[in-house]
Parts: structure tokens; sequence; C-alpha cells
């Protein structure tokens, strides 16, 4: 058990891949404080598609990002990243991060997403979900609690869209296509 007690970060990112980097974990779920699992026995769930997706695309490394269902109203429309993926440890030491740290606050979610995406590493998991409850309904997102203020106020604005993710794409295809070779030799 590891406790990091800190003031508020001025980049929610840059604590966020701080405390991934010192995970011990295989798989590294950042959740924030105004989030409740709603589903039992999701750890189980989780491991065992995992399983199974490894399994039915001939996975040999652990490049996995877990598409975690949550509440979140306020996505752009049409997009289905996860606000709180599921992301593997392999994954995080081979970039350097869980969340892009050019983002401070909002945006990084979106923009993670992209580079999984990018290299077919997307598991989508329907049957978790995860209540973002400051998030979850109109009247919640125009009316943010004090923490949610300051982090809109704060927010450096970078289009996650459109962010270049070319060389986070450039390191995985290169980690995975060694892996691949690796295992058939």
């Amino acid at each position: 058990y590891h406790c990091i007690i800190s003031d508020r970060p001025v980049n929610l990112n840059e604590s966020y891949n701080k405390m991934a980097d010192e995970a011990n974990g295989k798989y590294i779920w950042c959740l924030n404080d105004d989030t409740e699992i709603n589903t039992g026995g999701w750890d189980k769930i989780i491991l065992d598609k995992i399983d199974a997706f490894k399994d039915n695309n001939k996975i040999v490394d652990d490049i996995i990002y877990a598409n975690i269902y949550d509440t979140s109203i306020d996505k752009p429309t049409g997009r289905t990243y996860a606000s709180f993926p599921m992301i593997s440890k392999q994954a995080v030491k081979i970039l350097g991060y869980f969340f892009p740290p050019e983002f401070n606050s909002f945006g990084g979610d979106s923009a993670i997403f992209r580079v999984y995406e990018a290299v077919n590493r997307v598991l989508t998991i329907p049957e978790i979900l995860v209540d973002h409850i400051y998030h979850n309904n109109i009247y919640r997102v125009m009316s943010p609690d004090l923490t949610a203020s300051e982090m809109r106020k704060s927010c450096n604005n970078i289009d996650p869209f459109t962010f270049d993710i070319s060389m986070s794409v450039f390191k995985l295809k290169r980690y995975i296509l060694d892996e691949n070779r690796i295992s058939t030799n």
C-alpha cells in the first residue's frame, strides 16, 4: 500500500503520470475522486476480457488500453474514448506516461485513446460502468464544484483530436513489432 498526499496539482496529468510510474500493478486505472465503479466483480471481468482479447488477437506483448464505459455526458458527440481508461504498465513504461503531459487537465483522455486506437490495442468493455458523478448530468456539468471550476480555468485548451500523437504511435508500433519478431523466432 502506497499513499501520496499533496496539494492539488497544477497539471493533473503530470500527477497521474507520476503515480502511474510508481504503481506496481500490471494494469493501471486512474480514477478521479468523483467516480464510483457501478459494476460488481469488475476486476475479474476486466482481467478475463484482457486475456480473451490477447488470445483472440494473438498478442504476445501487454500493450493494452481498456476502454471502460463512464457516465460523462460532456464528451463530443460520437467520441467513444474512456474518461478513465485502464492501461497496461508495460505501455506506460514504453511511452513514459499514462496521459500526455502536454495536457494539464482536460484532453489527455481523448488524445491517449487515439494513440492506442492507432496501434489496434483498444479493448472496449461495456460491462463495466464508472459513474462520473460531477459529469453525469447537464446540471452538474453547468454548475461545477470549486475543483472543476479551477481545473477549467487552468486548462491549456490543446485540441486532443488534432494533437500530434505520431511519436507515441511510433514507439508502441516499434515495440509491438520487436515483440512479435522475438516470439516468432
